[in-house]
């Protein structure tokens, strides 16, 4: 009996990608490895934290880092940063402090609910530009006195966003940091790098998604006075990060899962993806007014464009059930197969679908696919 069936857990297939609610990715035997041998001895966390910080921003080719617990974490600490800078006595006192530099822009286009995070450390969220577009007139008024952060989220930036290099330019004429929140990104290094490349104080990467570690990890990737300032409101210390905390097994997981992913390099799990999604659109058979459609990288805004999809699209009325409802029947069956769903559009993703369960998805897609048009057809 495995864990899982001790626990009355049920295991599922997952082709929606390195997402959280299915458990990011699985872990290599090396950082399993690690991570055991971290759990037999006992260290300064904090110093471990900024140590193995530093191993990835290097590896990764940033000036600095710093292991957090998560990228929506990092964007917490990120945002403490940024309205108190080193100051320890405001660091403790956060999120009731007076500050006369307290809010943090966020483009109204790229709204999401991660900005929770940005709030969480006291910060006053400020949308600016349209659900439209932006222009560098809309920030350049946005920009206050009292503006202390822009945060720039690169999964929603689209077309709609201004340029990363706009942002920067009209920030750091103010003295306002920009943070950008990379989560699903990581690999490969050069694409990540542009974000500081283009003037980011810091870019947030959830550690349990292409770069391989444990779902509980991120990484603070930015200057090294941005993360010297993250490090007094981060874990083990009494501030807004203590409660974010991230263990010594974990961090050790993470450098270690880093180490392993740029050494491996992109081109063999590339082919690996674009091999099993080829092979999912090819075999699916749909029926008539369902469309499938093979999208390789860099065709579409989903990130990360390095990870090549499966989109199953059609109109829910000709079907009888929208997309979310087409999920649901995959988890639920047997075996239970995890996929991205919106209105009109389920997503697989081969990011971490194992070659021995592609035939899986096939087969339950076209089973359910095909039930669902046998149950709309005309008698």
């Amino acid at each position: 009996m495995g864990i899982f069936d001790e626990f009355g857990v049920r295991k599922v297939v997952n082709a929606y990608g390195t997402v959280t609610p299915y458990g990011g990715v699985l872990l290599a035997p090396e950082v399993l490895t690690a991570m055991s041998e971290a759990a037999q001895s006992f260290v300064d966390v904090g110093e471990l934290a900024a140590r193995g910080g530093r191993l990835i921003s290097h590896l990764l080719g940033f000036p600095d880092g710093l292991v957090t617990a998560g990228a929506a974490a990092g964007l917490s600490i990120a945002t403490a940063a940024a309205l108190c800078g080193s100051d320890r006595s405001l660091a403790a006192a956060l999120p009731n402090v007076q500050l006369t530099r307290r809010e943090v822009l966020v483009h109204r286009c790229q709204r999401t609910h991660w900005t929770q995070a940005v709030r969480l450390a006291g910060a006053r969220v400020v949308e600016f530009g349209s659900h439209g577009a932006t222009s560098p007139d809309a920030l350049r008024d946005a920009i206050t006195e009292r503006t202390a952060a822009i945060v720039y989220y690169a999964e929603h930036a689209a077309v709609r966003s201004l340029p990363l290099t706009e942002v920067t330019r009209l920030a750091d004429a103010s003295g306002v940091h920009v943070i950008v929140d990379a989560a699903a990104l990581g690999f490969p290094p050069e694409e990540l790098r542009r974000y500081g490349d283009a003037g980011a104080a810091v870019t947030l990467v959830s550690g349990g998604k292409l770069l391989g570690g444990p779902a509980s990890t991120g990484v603070a990737l930015g200057t090294e006075s941005m993360i010297q300032a993250m490090r007094v409101h981060s874990n083990p210390n009494f501030a807004l990060g203590r409660p974010m905390k991230v263990g010594k097994e974990d961090i050790a997981g993470l450098v270690r899962a880093v180490q392993v992913t740029v050494s491996r390099g992109s081109e063999e799990p590339c082919a690996r993806w674009r091999r099993q999604a080829f092979h999912i659109a090819h075999a699916l058979k749909m029926p008539e007014g369902v469309r499938c459609r093979y999208v390789d990288r860099g065709e579409d805004d989903v990130l990360p464009r390095i990870v090549p999809r499966v989109y199953i699209e059609w109109d829910p009325e000709s079907l009888g059930a929208t997309a979310p409802e087409v999920a649901r029947l995959l988890l639920n069956g047997e075996p239970g197969i995890a996929v991205g769903a919106w209105e009109r559009r389920i997503s697989v993703n081969p990011a971490v679908l194992l070659e021995a369960e592609t035939d899986l998805v096939v087969r339950r897609v076209n089973q359910v696919m095909a039930e669902l048009a046998s149950a709309t057809s005309p008698p």
